[in-house]
């Protein structure tokens, strides 16, 4: 119903590489292309990212880093009676591919 609208959004930030792949698929349905008519940005960047027509912008996380911390974590949890507190802050990347452009399709 979105992409229908009359106020459809120039873009869609999706929460997950596969939030954005159904989007992508929507959109075609609906007779848009991307990114002229509505950018796409993912969320993890899947080597298979880069291969789609067009390939998608996503945001890359430190998945390994991600895992090893939140390992250590809950370790550090089950020798305490208590959840530490933490606050962690890891770098993400940008990957700019095809399927986003600036509003109204300048890039």
């Amino acid at each position: 119903q979105i992409l229908r609208s009359s106020e459809r959004p120039s873009a869609f930030f999706c929460g997950g590489y596969y939030l954005a792949l159904e989007v992508m698929r929507i959109a075609r349905e609906e007779g848009l292309r991307i990114p002229e008519d509505l950018s796409v940005v993912g969320f993890d960047d899947p080597v298979s990212a880069a291969l789609l027509s067009p390939p998608l912008t996503t945001v890359r996380q430190p998945l390994d880093e991600m895992g090893r911390l939140a390992t250590e974590m809950l370790l550090e949890w089950l020798k305490n009676t208590a959840p530490p507190r933490h606050r962690v802050v890891l770098p993400t990347q940008l990957m700019v591919r095809q399927s986003t452009t600036s509003p109204g399709g300048n890039t």
